[in-house]
Order: structure tokens, then sequence, then C-alpha cells
């Protein structure tokens, strides 16, 4: 059974996880950057969603420090092949100069291979109307180029929120949903990608429960405003499931054993710590001494004869081989590529409350259980994560 799910494959070990434990997964979001990469994916049959990492101008504007190594190399390029600065042409009001930008930019998408989907060059959203006009004008260049070049894929309008309060209240969103529907018809899109590229939604932050209730309703008036294209939401760990079991996006976006958010290309990424799922409670923990005692508190307390005995006891058995990070990363992709089977496995009339089911059986089995680790944080309590995602599903 083919999948709806988008997986955001950055390199060789996502590639490698992809072929492992998601052979139902057909869309996959590449950059032109990573070459050979969309080549060998489009080989196995995959349809690629090609980005051309426009948005980490975003970083450059705001004078963000470090870049990463690969979008600074992209940038100059890209820059090279159009003989412009791109952060000045930005900044300028020549239109023709963003017109060749763009064009540039949606070449390089295509020079190597036939992509099935291409994000329309945009800046992220920012609070105000500061971006309204020049990403107009991008939208206007790749209407243009759509025109002439003959593509025949979906051009995809992305809506990357960077802070919180732009989607809170419909005041804010409402008038970023209507300059969407302006840049989506100048450039002649069919689907829309959006992500709040600020939500970690496995933290459990006391305000979750008002954001994600902020994230259904904007997607609701997402849909409402255009109901005929095809929505992509994401990446996160469990509001994609809640969005997509709810009808409210087409195709949940996924990272592959890690991250779980979305991050503005040319953001400098600092090594995490190593995390494995706790499949019985629909979230994952950080790898340390302290889970393991936590592991070995948790079987004392329950049952053998629970059905979460026997998946937690597997994790204590492996326990050494996750203090590499590599198998912990391939131990939370495994994991996830089962819950999304699963979900798939459903009609989609009846997914939202198997969702729903999921994290309420987490959720009850959590407050069963001591406290996570201090590492945890705000997500010690083991349920947290499962009630804060419940109480969205339906």
């Amino acid at each position: 059974m083919q999948q709806a799910t988008i997986a955001f494959v950055n390199n060789d070990k996502d590639s490698g996880l992809l072929q492992d434990f998601h052979p139902n997964v057909r869309m996959v979001r590449v950059t032109p950057d990573s070459h050979p990469l969309p080549s060998q994916l489009a080989s196995q049959g995959r349809l690629l969603w090609m980005d051309p990492m426009i948005d980490g101008y975003h970083l450059a504007l705001r004078g963000s420090g470090k870049l990463a190594k690969a979008w600074d190399s992209y940038r100059a390029s890209l820059e090279g092949e159009c003989g412009l600065d791109g952060l000045k042409v930005l900044q300028g009001r020549s239109n023709r100069d963003k017109a060749k930008l763009v064009d540039t930019a949606l070449e390089k998408c295509t020079e190597r291979v036939q992509p099935r989907w291409i994000t329309v060059p945009q800046l992220p959203v920012i609070s105000g109307t500061g971006r309204n006009k020049v990403n107009r004008s991008l939208a206007g260049a790749t209407g243009e180029w759509l025109s002439k070049s003959g593509f025949a894929g979906k051009l995809v309008l992305p809506l990357v929120f960077t802070h919180q309060r732009q989607i809170r209240i419909k005041t804010n969103y409402g008038p970023k949903i209507d300059v969407a529907k302006k840049c989506y018809a100048d450039a002649g899109a069919s689907a829309l990608w959006a992500v709040d590229a600020t939500l970690e939604d496995q933290k459990g932050t006391r305000n979750f429960p008002q954001r994600f209730q902020a994230l259904v309703n904007f997607h609701k008036d997402l849909r409402e405003s255009f109901p005929e294209a095809t929505i992509a939401a994401g990446p996160y760990w469990g509001m994609n499931l809640v969005l997509w079991a709810r009808k409210l996006c087409d195709c949940p976006a996924v990272t592959l054993g890690r991250g779980f958010q979305y991050s503005v290309s040319g953001t400098f990424l600092k090594k995490g710590k190593a995390r494995i799922a706790i499949p019985p409670l629909r979230r994952w923990a950080i790898v340390s001494p302290d889970l393991r005692k936590w592991l070995d508190k948790t079987l004392k307390a329950l049952s053998p004869q629970d059905p979460a005995y026997g998946e937690l006891s597997v994790l204590r058995k492996r326990y050494q081989d996750y203090l590499a990070k590599d198998a912990a990363v391939r131990q939370v992709a495994e994991f996830y590529s089962e819950w999304l089977r699963r979900l798939s496995a459903f009609p989609a009339a009846g997914r939202a409350l198997a969702l729903y089911q999921d994290f309420s059986s987490g959720f009850v089995l959590g407050r069963q259980l001591p406290s996570m680790p201090e590492a945890e944080r705000s997500a010690r309590r083991p349920e947290r994560v499962a009630e804060q995602l419940m109480l969205h599903c339906l």
C-alpha cells in the first residue's frame, strides 16, 4: 500500500533509512545541493519534490551568524550561475533581477532530474507585511518560468512560519493566507506546504495545547481557502499525523529517525543527543544512564502480561546498542515507519479515532509509570506527549 507520507531526505544516511523502513513512501523532498542523491532516489522509483533552498536567504537577511557550509556552497553556485548577489536582489527593487535569480534556482532543480514537485521560491513568513512584495515578485517570476519551461509537475507554495505568534490567532495568520492566495495564483501553484519551523511537538511545553489548537485552526482555514490544493504539513512528530488523520492535510511530512522539525535551509545544526522511541508511549527519550534506570524501574512496576512490558523489555535488552547514535536513529525510524503503516491501514474515515485511541493508550499507560529522567524537562511525565496530542485528534 502506497502511503501519502512525504519523507524529507537530506543525505545518504536518510536514504538508507528510507530504503530499509519506508518502502511504501513514494514522495521524497530533496534539495539540488545533494547530488547525486536525487538521481539515486529517482532510480529507485521515488517521486521527487525538489526544493530550491531560497528560504536560506531568510537567515542571511537576518544576519544570523554561522550558516551551514552546504548552503553557503549552494548559494555561491546559484549566484555564480546567475551573476547576481542574491541577498542584494532580494533587498532591491528590480523584478528583472528577481526573475533571473528565480529562473536559475528553478533550472538547478531540473537540470539533472525530473521532479514531480518543485517548491516556489519564497522567503519564510515573518510578522508584519515586510516580505509581501518580494514574495509576490518571486511568485510572479515563477509563473513566468512555468509558462516557458514546459514543467509538467506541481509547484508547491511554501508557508514556513518562523514564530509561534504568527499562527496563534486568525488576525495574525489571516493576512498571510490572503497573500498566499495571490502568490499561489501568480506562481501557477497547485499544492501548498505549511510548517511551523519553531514547533518541537514532543517537548511537552505547557502552552502546547493552545499552540496545537491554533495549528488545527490555521489548517482548517487553509483548507477552506485552498479547497482544490494538495496540502502537505510538517515535519513534526505527531501534529503532522493529527492534521492528516483529521483530513486537514493530504500529506504528512516526516524526517527519518531524528529531528521531526523543519530547519530553514542554511541553518547550522549542532549534533543532537541520541534518542530512542518508547513505542507504547508514542514518544521518544534521550539515551542516558538515567533512562536505563527508568526502564528498570518501569519493568518492575508492570506485569509481565502487560503488552507494554514486552516492548519495554526489548528496549532494555538492546539498550547498550542504542548508545551508538546511528543505532538509536535506526530504532526511531523503524518505530515511526511501523506507526505510519498501522495508521495508513485504517480507512480515512476512521483514522482520526484510531490515532486518538493510539495516544489514549499511551496516556493511560504513562499515568501508571514513574517520572522519566530530568533531561526530559517539561516532558518528564511519561504520558505528557500523548496527552497533549490526544486532545486534538477529534
